[in-house]
């Protein structure tokens, strides 16, 4: 049996859970693939109708899981050996709450991502390169800016 994962590996959360399970032990031998490493494969990906700043991706044996269903069927893989994968098993062993939960993942994601100052995969230039937004100047509001001075 042949797994690929295919995750974003500037995002601290799909990175620690890639890594975290113990798929090896009841599939073999795994490919993890940091998709920040390999623009060709996001283009191809994207080019396919599959966002992978949207979902997160694996192939068992040539076939293609995205999102909630990637997550369900890395539990299901995973079993229950160990903690983590015992609760990664019971909550994400289920088919239909993994789907439920997934946008919730996915927000977690962006939001790591957006306090770390690093853009999406797909960044609007087409690249995959991690950018750092330009940090903005906070500007006190007119009434304030009036409030604090004297009058002559």
């Amino acid at each position: 049996m042949g797994v690929t994962v295919i995750y974003d590996g500037d995002c601290p959360l799909c990175s620690r859970y890639v890594h975290a399970l113990r798929i090896r032990e009841a599939a073999g031998a795994v490919e993890l693939v940091d998709a920040r490493t390999c623009p060709d494969l996001v283009a191809r990906f994207r080019a396919g109708g599959v966002d992978l700043d949207e979902a997160f991706v694996c192939f068992v044996d040539e076939e293609l899981y995205a999102g909630g269903d990637a997550v369900n069927i890395l539990a299901l893989l995973s079993g229950e050996s160990g903690a983590l994968n015992r609760l990664n098993y019971h909550i994400f062993g289920n088919r239909a709450v993994s789907r439920r939960l997934y946008p919730l993942l996915r927000a977690v994601r962006n939001g790591l991502l957006t306090i770390r100052g690093i853009g999406k995969l797909n960044t609007p230039d087409g690249s995959t390169e991690s950018v750092t937004p330009p940090r903005r100047r906070r500007q006190q509001s007119p009434a304030r800016h009036r409030a604090g001075r004297r009058s002559p």
